[in-house]
């Protein structure tokens, strides 16, 4: 695994992004327009989107550009990833965000199966607090062996030919059980316990 620096070193990053999850959290309006706190599209009636369209919207908003519709999202992304090698979305937010593409399908998973209300961590603080313990400039590849040790999520080590995407594909069937609240207060603590990496 190559090794990365979470939120490419910068504790102004790292305080945008949680504080943009956490005010999506605590505005009424806004968890009324977005189903979990995410941004997504209207299909049949309902809501859809997850918090990688969460984390690529405010990117764009950190970077000084706001767009204001699904579409124009999807536009400025596509355009993005185009000067960035043509990477998928997994790729293009481990390379800006400096978080490794497993951890991220971790957070999306454990975002899903989260219940909406207590006990904490439900589904609408889940991205706020996570994105706030992650501590800034460190390489998290080392907490994968922490939470298979762990168990956490039901998850077992990733083989030396899997993808990230066929680790997560793997486990789909045990992923969803009773204990994602638990081991997701877990994961958080453990992140706070690890400094941030000295400038």
């Amino acid at each position: 695994m190559k090794k990365l620096s979470s939120f490419r070193g910068s504790h102004k990053l790292r305080q945008f992004l949680s504080d943009a999850a956490f005010r999506r959290h605590s505005d009424e309006n806004l968890n009324r327009r977005y189903h979990r706190g995410t941004y997504g599209r209207y299909i049949s009636g309902d809501y859809s989107g997850d918090i990688m369209q969460v984390l690529e919207y405010d990117l764009h908003v950190f970077n000084g550009f706001r767009p204001e519709t699904c579409r124009e999202l999807d536009v400025l992304c596509r355009r993005e990833r185009q000067s960035n090698d043509n990477l998928h979305s997994w790729g293009f937010l481990e390379k800006k965000l400096g978080l490794p593409e497993w951890f991220l399908r971790v957070a999306l998973e454990a975002f899903k199966r989260l219940p909406y209300t207590e006990p904490w961590p439900h589904a609408y603080v889940w991205p706020a607090q996570l994105l706030s313990a992650i501590p800034v400039g460190r390489d998290m590849n080392p907490i994968l062996g922490f939470i298979v040790e762990k168990k956490l999520f039901g998850l077992t080590a990733m083989l030396p030919s899997e993808t990230p995407k066929e680790w997560i594909a793997r486990h789909i069937d045990v992923l969803d059980h009773d204990r994602w609240s638990e081991d997701a207060c877990v994961l958080v603590a453990k992140l706070r316990s690890m400094p941030d990496r000295p400038s």
